[in-house]
């Protein structure tokens, strides 16, 4: 993008352009306004030439400036890495692409974190080129996933391998808002959340190793994965997850300003179903629209919901993966009628085991 394009000497135009712009726009807000710049995930860090040699943080002038309330991204980094194939590396973390347990880690962990492909040939054999740091050991410099990394120390600029002088960021200075967060409904969703089938944009792509099949349980998962990630309030938030500011008090990401992509204010079902008046309204099969899809659930989430409400008083340990738009009990039944269709419909083996519903 144009922050990166470089003027004469080690200028970036673009974002002194931008600076100016917040600075102008800052003083027509007058009653308290948040206000900032949304960065792509790509673009908010280090910009590195020359093997790592050059380092430069063209946005920290930018993000640091007290025009600006927080610092937005609009966060689409890799999260998973699943195949088809037998064998696949990562089996070893977890059985299923929809264990919530492996997603929610890979937001710390694995593509853009711990390794990358050095392109397309090693992405399809799984050639993992480890990210490090061995001049400085601040790996994070170069993790486009590493938030924590990023928020928590200074940024110091490199020329010919060697570190130079230190920007104008200060660690932990202000939240980071996750500007857009989403993933599109589709086969191996979370492989590439910034891509999706759109012949009129650039970023017209399906998931690396995606067959292009509707999947909404993986858009369910991996929203679920990054929004409990950084929700103090979640079951088994780690606070090294989202540290706590000792500059301004509070977590490093905010909660409350994490926005999911997409709703859309047009009437569903009439969007999509109305093709003749919505040209893009094919993309919504695959897309990252949540609108239509919000209304469903998880069968295991409905499960739990369903004991609880007939007073299923035991402990429950459930393993099943499947999207569904809701369930009808019309009538009274026990838990078990009430369950029985699902698990006829889901092939779910149900038994108690020492005391627990397995």
């Amino acid at each position: 993008g144009l922050t990166r394009v470089r003027g004469a000497g080690e200028g970036y135009p673009a974002v002194a352009a931008l600076i100016d712009l917040a600075r102008a726009v800052r003083t027509r807000l007058t009653h308290g306004e948040t206000l900032v710049y949304a960065a792509d995930w790509t673009e908010y860090g280090a910009h590195v030439h020359d093997g790592g040699a050059r380092v430069r943080f063209p946005l920290d002038a930018l993000f640091a400036d007290p025009s600006l309330d927080a610092v937005g991204i609009d966060y689409y980094p890799p999260i998973s890495d699943f195949r088809d194939t037998p064998g696949h590396a990562d089996l070893a973390e977890a059985d299923a692409i929809y264990d919530r347990g492996y997603l929610k880690a890979r937001l710390g962990a694995g593509e853009a974190f711990d390794w990358y492909y050095a392109d397309a040939a090693a992405r399809a054999a799984q050639v993992r080129t480890p990210i490090t740091d061995g001049a400085y050991s601040k790996p994070w410099t170069f993790r486009a996933k590493d938030l924590v990394g990023w928020w928590s120390n200074a940024h110091v600029e490199r020329d010919g391998g060697v570190e130079t002088r230190a920007t104008a960021w200060v660690p932990r200075g202000k939240p980071i808002w996750l500007t857009e967060v989403g993933v599109p409904a589709v086969d191996k969703g979370t492989n590439g959340p910034n891509v999706f089938p759109d012949p009129k944009s650039s970023e017209n792509a399906y998931p690396p190793a995606s067959r292009g099949l509707r999947d909404e349980l993986i858009q369910l998962r991996g929203l679920e994965a990054i929004l409990s990630r950084f929700d103090l309030a979640a079951a088994g938030f780690t606070a090294a997850d989202n540290p706590r500011s000792p500059v301004y008090g509070g977590p490093m990401v905010d909660p409350r300003a994490v926005f999911v992509w997409a709703w859309d204010a047009r009437p569903y079902p009439a969007f999509p179903d109305q093709g003749s008046v919505w040209a893009d309204a094919g993309n919504w099969r695959v897309g990252h629209w949540i609108t239509g899809r919000i209304e469903g659930c998880d069968l295991d989430r409905l499960i739990l919901r369903v004991l609880a409400d007939l007073g299923v008083d035991v402990p429950v340990a459930i393993e099943a993966a499947a999207y569904l738009d809701g369930a009808v009990i019309d009538r009274p039944l026990s838990a078990r009628a009430a369950l029985e269709p699902l698990a006829q419909l889901y092939g779910l083996d149900v038994s108690a085991v020492a005391g627990t519903l397995r």
